[in-house]
């Protein structure tokens, strides 16, 4: 197939045609910077509405958070829906029902200083596990990731498009999926730490919280001193951390029961196993394992009934093991 030379002639035309291009392009560039947030309204947050942690933008408060997400027109890499906390309600309920772990909720709702939800506190619920997070910086969105390890899993429209170069946005969000929080604020931060050095007992689902609840045999008001986690019989159970075996044997209603001391006070209570594996002044560590699930004692079915104690006095376990 021959080559047919373009003409001098043709080659400027073809140059000038690119010019009117260029120009048009950069006009239609420039024209749109200009008039998007004229007839846009900007997503603009009260600077002291949050603090900066590492450059992270954390929320005082339920309200400016949730305000400044519902007003968010962009795509925040995940759907969310929210939810107003009703009397009796723990987080851990809410992220059992929508099937994410309770680090999840912690990241999408970043206002949070306690585990205790308070009635009537509106919170983000994500639709997947992962962390989503706000950003007074588009590139802070691939920073996050880096902190993560996932800078290429970054989900959300957080870069600015083609008409967005001036955009007077105080916020943007992303959302990176299943990963934990590396980020939160003062008072929780000590609870992380915390977490760090307990593990789960066993694998199972939450079947019934800390707290006032209804007895399921009396069928009346009764102070619940543990979690119940349930799990399939014979499910093999581990300590939360290292630590002394003081008590073996039948407790009453705990069934067949087991209780480590820990350091600082702390000891934790494993009831309702089908076998016990340990024996009194054993040292035992993490991996260790101590017992099987059952049903032993005042129990409505295979399951783990375990405790948190300081000094005796009982404490939310899922401040611990959460």
């Amino acid at each position: 197939m021959s080559f047919i030379p373009l003409t001098n002639y043709q080659i400027q035309q073809v140059k000038k045609y690119f010019r009117y291009l260029f120009v048009i392009t950069f006009a239609l560039f420039l024209t749109g910077n200009i008039i998007k947030p004229l007839i846009k309204q900007p997503l603009r947050t009260d600077r002291s509405a949050y603090i900066l942690n590492q450059g992270f933008p954390l929320f005082l408060s339920s309200k400016a958070y949730i305000s400044t997400l519902k007003h968010y027109d962009r795509d925040p890499g995940v759907a969310i829906k929210y939810h107003v906390m009703q009397n009796g309600e723990s987080f851990w309920d809410i992220a059992q029902s929508n099937n994410i772990t309770i680090d999840t909720l912690i990241a999408a709702n970043p206002f949070l200083t306690s585990l205790v939800a308070d009635e009537g506190i509106e919170i983000a619920i994500p639709a997947q596990d992962g962390v989503l997070f706000a950003c007074d910086d588009t590139l802070d969105a691939f920073r996050m990731g880096h902190m993560l390890g996932r800078e290429k899993d970054v989900k959300g429209a957080f870069l600015p498009g083609p008409f967005d170069f001036l955009s007077m946005d105080d916020i943007r969000f992303a959302f990176i999926s299943n990963v934990r929080p590396v980020i939160v604020n003062s008072h929780l931060a000590g609870l992380f730490e915390i977490k760090k050095t307990y593990n789960v007992p066993c694998p199972g689902q939450l079947a019934s919280m800390y707290g006032l609840r209804i007895d399921p045999f009396l069928h009346t008001p009764d102070f619940h001193g543990g979690i119940d986690i349930r799990s399939p019989y014979g499910t093999p159970v581990r300590p939360v951390k290292e630590g002394m075996v003081i008590q073996t044997g039948w407790r009453g209603g705990y069934g067949n029961c087991i209780e480590i001391v820990h350091d600082e006070g702390y000891s934790s209570v494993y009831g309702h196993l089908s076998a016990i594996k340990v024996e009194k002044g054993m040292i035992v560590g993490k991996n260790d394992i101590i017992g099987y699930i059952g049903s032993t004692g005042r129990s409505t079915g295979p399951h783990l009934h375990f405790e948190m104690r300081r000094h005796g006095e009982n404490l939310n376990p899922l401040f611990f093991v959460w």
